[in-house]
Protein backbone atom coordinates (compact mmCIF):
# COMPACT_ATOMS: atom_id res chain seq x y z
CA UNK A 1 0.00 0.00 0.00
CA UNK A 2 1.17 3.15 -1.19
CA UNK A 3 1.69 5.81 2.04
CA UNK A 4 1.14 9.27 1.64
CA UNK A 5 1.68 12.35 3.68
CA UNK A 6 -1.14 15.22 4.12
CA UNK A 7 -2.27 17.42 6.01
CA UNK A 8 -5.83 17.96 7.67
CA UNK A 9 -7.17 21.88 9.40
CA UNK A 10 -10.56 22.43 10.81
CA UNK A 11 -9.68 26.71 9.58
CA UNK A 12 -10.33 27.31 13.70
CA UNK A 13 -9.41 30.92 14.26
CA UNK A 14 -6.10 31.97 16.29
CA UNK A 15 -7.73 34.69 18.06
CA UNK A 16 -11.85 35.40 19.18
CA UNK A 17 -11.13 38.18 17.07
CA UNK A 18 -9.90 36.70 13.10
CA UNK A 19 -12.11 37.58 10.77
CA UNK A 20 -12.82 34.37 8.62
CA UNK A 21 -11.12 36.30 6.01
CA UNK A 22 -7.79 35.64 7.74
CA UNK A 23 -8.40 32.76 8.14
CA UNK A 24 -8.91 31.25 5.02
CA UNK A 25 -5.89 33.29 3.86
CA UNK A 26 -3.85 31.12 6.86
CA UNK A 27 -5.13 27.95 5.70
CA UNK A 28 -4.54 28.63 2.11
CA UNK A 29 -0.62 29.31 2.86
CA UNK A 30 -0.81 26.30 5.27
CA UNK A 31 -1.79 24.44 1.55
CA UNK A 32 0.87 26.35 -0.40
CA UNK A 33 3.43 25.59 1.93
CA UNK A 34 2.82 22.06 2.07
CA UNK A 35 3.22 21.64 -1.12
CA UNK A 36 6.53 23.25 -1.81
CA UNK A 37 7.79 20.86 1.18
CA UNK A 38 6.48 18.04 -1.14
CA UNK A 39 2.85 16.82 1.08
CA UNK A 40 0.77 14.47 -1.27
CA UNK A 41 -2.63 16.20 0.11
CA UNK A 42 -4.34 18.09 2.17
CA UNK A 43 -7.77 17.53 4.02
CA UNK A 44 -10.29 20.63 4.87
CA UNK A 45 -13.19 19.89 7.24
CA UNK A 46 -17.17 21.09 7.13
CA UNK A 47 -18.86 22.55 10.16
CA UNK A 48 -22.07 24.32 10.56
CA UNK A 49 -22.92 26.84 12.90
CA UNK A 50 -20.09 26.02 15.52
CA UNK A 51 -16.82 28.00 15.27
CA UNK A 52 -15.46 26.39 18.40
CA UNK A 53 -15.26 22.78 16.43
CA UNK A 54 -14.26 24.13 12.49
CA UNK A 55 -14.69 27.53 10.39
CA UNK A 56 -15.59 26.05 7.08
CA UNK A 57 -18.99 25.25 5.89
CA UNK A 58 -18.28 25.63 1.84
CA UNK A 59 -15.04 23.27 1.72
CA UNK A 60 -15.09 22.88 -2.48
CA UNK A 61 -15.72 26.81 -2.45
CA UNK A 62 -12.88 26.93 -0.12
CA UNK A 63 -10.78 24.50 -2.64
CA UNK A 64 -11.44 26.14 -5.72
CA UNK A 65 -9.56 29.35 -3.85
CA UNK A 66 -6.60 27.02 -2.87
CA UNK A 67 -6.29 25.51 -6.78
CA UNK A 68 -5.09 29.00 -7.79
CA UNK A 69 -2.34 28.76 -5.40
CA UNK A 70 -1.13 25.83 -5.93
CA UNK A 71 -0.43 22.87 -8.60
CA UNK A 72 0.44 19.39 -7.84
CA UNK A 73 -1.06 18.86 -3.87
CA UNK A 74 -4.45 17.25 -3.58
CA UNK A 75 -7.24 18.80 -2.56
CA UNK A 76 -9.42 16.87 -0.61
CA UNK A 77 -12.71 17.24 2.28
CA UNK A 78 -13.01 15.04 5.19
CA UNK A 79 -15.74 15.38 5.14
CA UNK A 80 -19.05 17.12 3.59
CA UNK A 81 -21.76 16.36 5.35
CA UNK A 82 -23.69 14.29 2.53
CA UNK A 83 -26.70 13.53 4.72
CA UNK A 84 -27.23 17.43 4.57
CA UNK A 85 -26.63 18.35 1.13
CA UNK A 86 -28.43 18.28 -1.98
CA UNK A 87 -26.11 15.57 -3.83
CA UNK A 88 -26.62 16.64 -7.50
CA UNK A 89 -25.06 20.16 -6.06
CA UNK A 90 -22.31 18.38 -4.37
CA UNK A 91 -21.55 16.37 -7.61
CA UNK A 92 -21.57 19.49 -10.03
CA UNK A 93 -19.48 21.14 -7.47
CA UNK A 94 -16.60 18.80 -7.23
CA UNK A 95 -16.93 18.45 -10.99
CA UNK A 96 -15.99 21.76 -12.09
CA UNK A 97 -13.43 22.24 -9.07
CA UNK A 98 -12.23 18.51 -10.39
CA UNK A 99 -11.52 20.41 -13.58
CA UNK A 100 -10.12 23.51 -12.53
CA UNK A 101 -7.52 22.02 -10.50
CA UNK A 102 -6.22 19.46 -13.24
CA UNK A 103 -7.64 16.36 -11.68
CA UNK A 104 -6.85 16.72 -8.21
CA UNK A 105 -10.07 16.46 -6.09
CA UNK A 106 -10.67 13.56 -3.17
CA UNK A 107 -13.97 13.79 -1.52
CA UNK A 108 -14.57 12.67 1.49
CA UNK A 109 -18.72 11.97 2.81
CA UNK A 110 -19.91 11.44 5.74
CA UNK A 111 -23.31 11.52 7.82
CA UNK A 112 -22.58 14.33 10.15
CA UNK A 113 -22.96 14.16 13.72
CA UNK A 114 -23.89 17.77 15.08
CA UNK A 115 -27.92 17.59 16.16
CA UNK A 116 -28.35 21.49 15.83
CA UNK A 117 -27.27 21.25 12.60
CA UNK A 118 -29.73 18.81 11.15
CA UNK A 119 -32.42 21.28 12.56
CA UNK A 120 -31.07 24.23 10.94
CA UNK A 121 -31.53 22.24 7.29
CA UNK A 122 -34.80 21.20 8.47
CA UNK A 123 -33.75 17.41 8.54
CA UNK A 124 -34.24 14.61 10.99
CA UNK A 125 -31.49 14.02 13.17
CA UNK A 126 -33.18 10.36 13.97
CA UNK A 127 -33.13 9.59 10.25
CA UNK A 128 -29.41 10.75 9.53
CA UNK A 129 -28.25 6.79 8.32
CA UNK A 130 -31.03 7.05 5.79
CA UNK A 131 -30.79 10.59 4.77
CA UNK A 132 -26.97 9.41 4.84
CA UNK A 133 -27.45 6.81 2.13
CA UNK A 134 -29.62 7.82 0.03
CA UNK A 135 -27.66 11.39 -0.80
CA UNK A 136 -24.37 9.18 -1.15
CA UNK A 137 -26.21 6.85 -3.31
CA UNK A 138 -27.56 10.22 -5.85
CA UNK A 139 -24.26 11.40 -5.52
CA UNK A 140 -22.73 8.34 -7.40
CA UNK A 141 -25.53 7.74 -9.86
CA UNK A 142 -24.74 11.58 -10.75
CA UNK A 143 -21.39 11.32 -11.45
CA UNK A 144 -21.83 8.05 -12.99
CA UNK A 145 -24.01 9.48 -15.46
CA UNK A 146 -22.16 12.07 -16.44
CA UNK A 147 -19.58 8.98 -17.86
CA UNK A 148 -22.24 7.48 -19.69
CA UNK A 149 -23.23 8.39 -23.51
CA UNK A 150 -26.33 9.73 -22.62
CA UNK A 151 -26.01 11.74 -18.95
CA UNK A 152 -29.39 12.36 -17.95
CA UNK A 153 -29.24 13.51 -14.78
CA UNK A 154 -25.10 13.81 -14.68
CA UNK A 155 -23.32 16.56 -13.94
CA UNK A 156 -21.43 18.78 -16.54
CA UNK A 157 -18.75 18.74 -16.38
CA UNK A 158 -17.88 15.06 -16.52
CA UNK A 159 -17.80 13.67 -13.30
CA UNK A 160 -15.55 10.93 -12.06
CA UNK A 161 -16.34 7.48 -13.57
CA UNK A 162 -17.33 4.85 -10.93
CA UNK A 163 -15.20 1.64 -9.87
CA UNK A 164 -15.61 -0.49 -6.51
CA UNK A 165 -12.81 -2.22 -4.62
CA UNK A 166 -15.14 -4.39 -2.86
CA UNK A 167 -17.65 -6.28 -4.00
CA UNK A 168 -20.05 -5.61 -0.89
CA UNK A 169 -22.95 -3.52 -0.87
CA UNK A 170 -22.80 -0.04 0.17
CA UNK A 171 -24.44 0.22 3.78
CA UNK A 172 -25.49 4.05 4.60
CA UNK A 173 -24.59 3.44 8.20
CA UNK A 174 -20.56 3.51 6.85
CA UNK A 175 -18.82 6.69 6.29
CA UNK A 176 -17.49 7.36 2.90
CA UNK A 177 -14.24 9.11 2.57
CA UNK A 178 -10.92 8.95 0.53
CA UNK A 179 -7.63 7.32 1.93
CA UNK A 180 -5.88 9.11 4.87
CA UNK A 181 -8.67 10.68 5.89
CA UNK A 182 -9.83 11.75 9.50
CA UNK A 183 -12.43 9.35 10.69
CA UNK A 184 -15.45 10.88 8.45
CA UNK A 185 -18.70 9.21 11.10
CA UNK A 186 -19.21 12.72 12.01
CA UNK A 187 -18.14 16.06 11.73
CA UNK A 188 -15.94 15.98 14.21
CA UNK A 189 -12.33 15.46 12.59
CA UNK A 190 -11.36 13.26 15.35
CA UNK A 191 -9.22 13.68 18.14
CA UNK A 192 -5.73 14.70 16.07
CA UNK A 193 -5.24 16.76 13.47
CA UNK A 194 -1.85 15.28 13.05
CA UNK A 195 -0.69 14.53 8.65
CA UNK A 196 -2.21 11.48 7.78
CA UNK A 197 -0.46 8.46 5.66
CA UNK A 198 -3.13 5.97 3.62
CA UNK A 199 -3.80 3.86 5.89
CA UNK A 200 -7.36 4.82 7.26
CA UNK A 201 -8.67 4.97 10.88
CA UNK A 202 -9.68 1.95 12.79
CA UNK A 203 -12.07 3.32 14.84
CA UNK A 204 -15.55 3.08 12.73
CA UNK A 205 -16.02 -0.44 10.69
CA UNK A 206 -16.49 -0.18 7.19
CA UNK A 207 -15.29 -2.01 3.95
CA UNK A 208 -13.42 -0.16 0.96
CA UNK A 209 -15.05 1.50 -1.99
CA UNK A 210 -14.13 3.92 -4.13
CA UNK A 211 -14.52 6.35 -6.98
CA UNK A 212 -12.54 7.17 -9.69
CA UNK A 213 -11.21 8.97 -12.58
CA UNK A 214 -7.59 9.32 -14.02
CA UNK A 215 -5.88 11.46 -12.53
CA UNK A 216 -7.89 9.76 -9.70
CA UNK A 217 -10.21 12.21 -8.05
CA UNK A 218 -12.11 9.66 -5.88
CA UNK A 219 -14.31 8.73 -3.40
CA UNK A 220 -13.54 6.15 -0.65
CA UNK A 221 -15.72 4.19 1.98
CA UNK A 222 -12.99 3.67 4.69
CA UNK A 223 -11.35 1.01 6.53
Amino acid sequence: MTKRLGLFTRLLADTPAALPAQVYRNATEQFVEAERLGFDVGWVAQHHFDAEEGGLPSPLVFLAGVAAHTARIRLATGIITAALEDPVRVAEDAAVLDAVSGGRVELGLGSGGSTDAFTAFGKDATARAELYGESVARLLAALAASRSAAPAGGCNPTGPGCSTTSGRPHSPRRAVHAPGSPDPGCCSPGPSPAPRTRRTPRSRRSSSRSLRRTPPPSVHQGS
